[in-house]
């Protein structure tokens, strides 16, 4: 991740950019400010599905076996969400510093890329899982969707590690947990991500990634909005030596 680790939100000098960016670049702060919302999210969604397990394992039991487990199904269902929202945020990201030149020229543009990769190479599923999440109550009351994911193994194989059909049957699963794995199965084929540190840490490494993407932008903007503001003063020396009329 390199050595610049940045784990604030970077503030833009909107007015320090040309009128014409000043919309997008104000998108961009929303993104970054909701980036950091769903990191937090997701932590506590995970720090609550490994809590209500731990409940299940007190005696004598403090809550319902059964509430809790609908508990940490609630958590898991809303990590998988988050995961899917911080998808459309990258996306967001790259459309608004499309319309923004002079932003993109302030920007860490290899800290992007590397947010992108480290969250595309921790998540692989995170579309799916959260299709999943979202839209389980619709997926399973229409046959025709239910049939657009459907996992069909030959005979006897096993849909590592999760499911094993036989007889070439088919599965649909609109959300499930194994383990720390929220699993379901998308467009053909099983997906599923991990409830774990591993998987907070990543997503924390993906925040800060973007922060530092545009961190520069700060001082950037700051700075051209600084001289944009003085060449418009008129030094109080020049009135002094102003000839009396």
């Amino acid at each position: 991740m390199g050595d610049c680790v940045i784990h604030s939100v970077p503030n833009f000098v909107i007015n320090g950019l040309p009128e014409n960016e000043r919309s997008d670049a104000g998108f961009i702060v929303g993104n970054l400010v909701s980036l950091d919302k769903i990191a937090s999210d997701f932590e506590a969604a995970v720090e609550l599905f490994h809590y209500c397990g731990h409940l299940t394992t007190l005696e004598p039991k403090p809550v319902d076996e059964k509430l809790c487990n609908t508990w940490r199904f609630i958590a898991a269902r809303h990590g998988a969400i988050s995961l899917g929202s911080l998808t459309e945020i990258g996306h967001a990201i790259n459309n608004n510093l499309n319309k923004c030149p002079t932003l993109m020229g302030m920007v860490r543009m290899e800290s992007k890329k590397e947010a992108q990769d480290t969250f595309a190479a921790a998540f692989p599923d995170a579309t799916g899982i959260r299709h999943i999440a979202a839209h389980s109550g619709e997926l399973s009351r229409k046959s025709v969707e239910i049939q657009k994911h459907l996992v069909t193994a030959a005979t006897g194989e096993k849909l590592e590690p999760f499911y094993k059909l036989e007889d070439g049957a088919s599965i649909f699963v609109d959300g499930d947990l194994h383990g720390e794995k929220f699993v379901g199965t998308f467009k053909e084929k099983v997906v599923s991500y991990s409830l774990n540190s591993a998987s907070v840490e990543a997503i924390k490494a993906v925040r800060d990634l973007y922060f530092a993407a545009f961190e520069p932008a700060s001082m950037a903007t700051f700075t051209a909005w600084r001289e944009n503001h003085s060449s418009m003063m008129v030094p109080a020396e020049s009135k002094l030596n102003e000839p009396s009329k």
